[in-house]
């Protein structure tokens, strides 16, 4: 009786999991349970929401601009300029930043001896330099870029890492920027 219990159990075993399969011979079946670790991505924010200044707009550029760490960073990306200009070309895109106590970094041109701004254009690393003008900035407050969010115009994507840090990477080239109200990375 024994015997004949065992094989029924295991017969109404076999019928719901399947034939046994000889270990020697068994193939891998692939787990169910999701393994992802990836992060979600960033929320792309619709660049009509994120307006150039009037001033900028006015010299015949377009693109978008945004605000970081209040207005401790205040950052533009703009599409390509008149082909007359000998200066930079597109895409062109950079923060200014506004912070006092920040390690600014020194540089051999321009109207000061330290950087305000980094800037990269021509699909080119980023560098510090000096911004005297309200080219990135705007005339008035831009909207601010929350944290977790990304904006796209031409080939470059600004991604808030944080309230008050800022990555932009030109997708052509790879280059691009790390700058929070704290430090920077350019590459």
């Amino acid at each position: 009786m024994g015997v004949l219990l065992a094989a029924v159990l295991l017969t109404g075993c076999a019928a719901t999991h399947g034939p046994v399969a000889d270990p020697d011979t068994a193939t891998p079946t692939p787990s169910r349970t999701a393994t992802t670790t990836q992060s979600a991505a960033p929320a792309a924010m619709d660049p009509a929401d994120y307006p150039l200044s009037a001033e900028s707009s006015g010299t015949g550029r377009k693109g978008v601009m945004f605000t970081a760490g209040g207005d401790g960073l205040a950052c533009a990306i703009f599409d390509p300029l008149p082909t007359d200009d000998t200066f930079s070309k597109p895409p062109e895109f950079g923060c200014v930043v506004s912070v006092e106590g920040y390690p600014y970094p020194p540089i051999e041109s321009g109207a000061m001896d330290t950087g305000n701004a980094f800037l990269s254009w021509s699909h080119e690393a980023a560098t510090a330099t000096n911004v005297t003008d309200a080219t990135y900035s705007g005339g008035s407050p831009a909207p601010a870029l929350a944290a977790g969010t990304s904006l796209t115009w031409s080939s470059v994507t600004c991604t808030a890492l944080a309230a008050d840090e800022v990555r932009c990477v030109d997708a052509v080239s790879g280059h691009g920027m790390r700058v929070s109200v704290r430090d920077y990375d350019l590459f």
